[in-house]
């Protein structure tokens, strides 16, 4: 018994295809998205009452937790997409995100002898155009004096304040660059001119981080760091830069107690050679009419606790501040209560954070 022959014509062919394209089209039918996938935070304009246009990201449903993130020094606000490495749950916790962009980086043009109460004028209007109510504040390194100063511009709104590994004021303890730039200014000008210049030496990070960790973090870093200082075609401008760390080095800390009385957390690092824990007592102090502060201390730590423990401040800014965050061997990650994080921890039978840290 021979093979039988089959034979096709073109026309039977083409309806064959045609069919088969139409049967796995309605196959993926049902998984089809329904939106375009998320890129990043996107460049949104405002202009404030003096005229001046201002960048701004608004990242989720406008009836979430409202969020305002603070950035580090000398950086765009585009720096907030450093942290998406976290970005579903940040969606499943319901945050939403602003922040303003800063004096001369990224695409917000430079306006010299601008102050942390420029910025926080500035942002009270954002707030206002956006008919925001509420927000709970993060800041991260070189942030924390310009959310402190929002903070104290509008502590009828607060819902609570976290400073991720942030510099507070310059008694509080030594910020290594104001030495350099106090000890000879153009020398420190010239040599920060060159770093900026070259993105991947701004945002080198050091082999032993626990970012690398995150696919893609180093070469997302560099992203930022050119379009802070190259976006507007400003080729590497360092003067915003230089304006920035001279606030940080010179402006003497607020006296007193705070007016704000949100709640308070702190994240800081016991080997974070770049913001000492001085930074911590001095935020406690300040902020020492809050309802209740938290620090919670990285042991041998540096200055990358804001990344690798930002799924903590994600559930801390969500209000679900009483738990730990934990990944327990064999198990899956779970907020528990801080004794029984710290037994399980010190145990080794967990380790704090998401699970894809181990």
């Amino acid at each position: 018994m021979g093979l039988r022959e089959l034979r096709f014509t073109p026309g039977a062919f083409l309806m064959t295809l045609a069919l088969t394209l139409v049967w796995t089209a309605n196959a993926l039918a049902g998984d089809l998205p329904a939106k375009f996938d998320y890129l990043g935070p996107e460049m949104k304009y405002f202009t404030n009452k003096a005229g001046r246009e201002l960048v701004y990201i608004d990242e989720g449903e406008k009836d979430w937790r409202t969020v305002l993130f603070f950035s580090g020094a000398g950086t765009s606000v585009q720096a907030f997409y450093l942290t998406e490495f976290a970005h579903t749950l940040r969606n499943d916790l319901k945050l939403r995100v602003i922040s303003l962009g800063r004096n001369g980086f990224g695409q917000t043009g430079f306006v010299p002898g601008q102050t942390y109460q420029d910025y926080a004028d500035d942002v009270k209007e954002l707030l206002e155009h956006l008919k925001v109510d509420a927000f709970a504040g993060v800041a991260i390194s070189g942030g924390g004096p310009f959310m402190a100063a929002v903070a104290e511009s509008l502590p009828d709104k607060v819902l609570s304040l976290h400073f991720a590994a942030a510099y507070s004021y310059k008694e509080a303890g030594p910020l290594r660059i104001c030495a350099a730039l106090q000890q000879d200014r153009e020398k420190f000008k010239s040599d920060l001119a060159s770093w900026i210049k070259n993105p991947k030496v701004w945002w080198d990070l050091g082999k032993n981080t626990s970012i690398h960790k995150i696919p893609a973090f180093q070469d997302t870093a560099n992203n930022e760091g050119a379009h802070a200082y190259f976006i507007r075609g400003q080729m590497a401008d360092p003067a915003p830069v230089i304006h920035e760390y001279t606030m940080l080095c010179t402006i003497p800390a607020p006296q007193g107690p705070s007016v704000v009385t949100a709640p308070i957390f702190m994240y800081y690092g016991t080997a974070d050679k770049s913001v000492v824990m001085g930074h911590a007592e001095f935020w406690k102090a300040r902020f020492s009419r809050g309802q209740s502060q938290t620090l919670r201390v990285y042991q041998d730590e540096g200055h990358d606790v804001q990344y690798r423990h930002w799924d903590q401040v994600l559930f801390d800014l969500a209000g679900q501040g009483d738990g730990t965050l934990i990944c327990p061997k064999g198990g899956k990650a779970a907020l528990v209560g801080p004794d029984e994080a710290e037994k399980l921890v010190s145990g080794g039978k967990a380790a704090l954070g998401l699970c894809m840290w181990q």
